[in-house]
């Protein structure tokens, strides 16, 4: 973890599989995300083969891990407004939330979702900062799911003639220019697309309608390819940023 003000290391982990016990020192086990969760000295860090740890980057310690055995998540996310609540996702439609209300205690409570996709289909899960509300991302749609009832309450779809979804960028809880900016919500989806472009949809009334209301092109595809194949995640809290090394 490096103190970008400094641009110096201010802790190392070194072998995650190692040091959880997940590993034997042989057969390294890589890293597929990372996130920041409850204080900004606990980094969430998702390893292959479905294994997860918490890591104190302040004293160096693991304080709490879990295998969750044929479930390999590859994406990890935390509540922007509350970061108790993390989310992690396989690519085939598998999702977890876990709520950490202590790391160090151990009072981390885990649900599993499973949600209908189809085979080798994009799938990414994602928290917009509402209590209770994922948003599922999927190549052609995005699903609001309620994480208390466990099932959908409505869905965008994407019309043919729109490149395929790559991730949701952000969303925000304002409509119009009444509220603030950085106000938390669903109001407005923010999506960047498989040739690099992102668009925009603005959520119509209470109901869980959205239309596109803006879409632009940003860069060429060639450096999106790129990006998708890189081999490091960063994770930033406050004046620090963590760079992990990806299994290519």
């Amino acid at each position: 973890m490096w103190d970008t003000c400094n641009a110096e290391p201010v802790a190392v982990l070194g072998d995650a599989g190692l040091v959880s016990g997940f590993g034997n020192g042989k057969n390294k086990i890589g890293i597929k995300s990372i996130a920041w969760v409850t204080f900004a000295n606990i980094l969430a860090i998702l390893l292959e083969h479905g294994k997860l740890l918490l890591w104190d980057c302040k004293n160096g310690n693991v304080v709490w891990k879990r295998d969750f055995g044929s479930d390999s998540f590859s994406n990890i996310q935390t509540n922007p407004n509350d970061r108790r609540q993390v989310v992690m996702n396989t690519d085939d439609g598998v999702f977890g939330m876990l709520q950490i209300d202590s790391a160090l205690s151990g009072s981390i409570e885990y649900k599993r979702y499973q949600a209908e996709i189809s085979p080798g289909g994009r799938f990414t899960c994602w928290l917009p900062g509402v209590h209770g509300i994922a948003v599922l991302l999927l190549d052609r749609e995005f699903i609001f799911f309620d994480l208390e009832i466990g099932q959908s309450l409505g869905s965008v779809s994407l019309s043919k003639a729109m490149p395929t979804f790559v991730g949701i960028i952000g969303s925000f809880g304002h409509a119009t220019g009444n509220a603030s900016f950085f106000e938390k919500g669903i109001d407005v989806i923010l999506c960047h697309h498989a040739d690099s472009s992102i668009s925009t949809w603005q959520r119509e009334g209470k109901e869980l309608s959205y239309k596109m209301i803006s879409h632009y092109g940003l860069m060429s595809p060639t450096v999106s390819y790129m990006h998708s194949k890189a081999t490091a995640d960063i994770s930033i809290s406050k004046r620090f940023v963590f760079l992990a090394a990806l299994p290519k």
